[in-house]
């Protein structure tokens, strides 16, 4: 592997990285509206259409890093989420109650199951 595809390829990430973290800005400030998320579904009726390789390559990449950033927003069961009750115990400088925990998490995986809910249901309403 030649300096040039790496430099390229790390371009590209960069890339990826700046336009997943725009769309989910303009998510939360209201320029996307959810009804425009795809889910699971809408993903596969994607991949179904590439057309070679490269195709494929570039929206497993697509996915990849969309799946990261995601994971590491501040909301209570993801990642980003986990990172942000440590913080606060940190600042703290005491844990929270494991029962305040356990339903900041639960209300937080909620919405994300209501949320996945809606989504493919918008999906397959597109799809078909």
């Amino acid at each position: 592997m030649s300096l040039w595809g790496i430099k390229n390829g790390f371009a590209f990430t960069v890339e990826l990285l700046k336009t997943t973290w725009q769309s989910i800005v303009e998510l939360f400030t209201g320029k996307v509206q959810v009804e425009q998320l795809t889910g699971i579904v809408g993903i596969s009726d994607i991949v179904i259409e590439t057309s070679g390789m490269i195709d494929f390559l570039y929206m497993l990449a697509v996915i990849s890093i969309s799946l990261g950033v995601t994971n590491l927003l501040p909301f209570p069961p993801l990642d980003g989420g986990k990172i942000l009750l440590l913080l606060i115990e940190a600042i703290r400088r005491k844990p929270l109650k494991e029962s305040t925990e356990i339903g900041i998490q639960m209300a937080g995986f909620l919405l994300i199951i209501g949320l996945s809910i809606f989504v493919t249901y918008n999906d397959i309403i597109r799809v078909f």
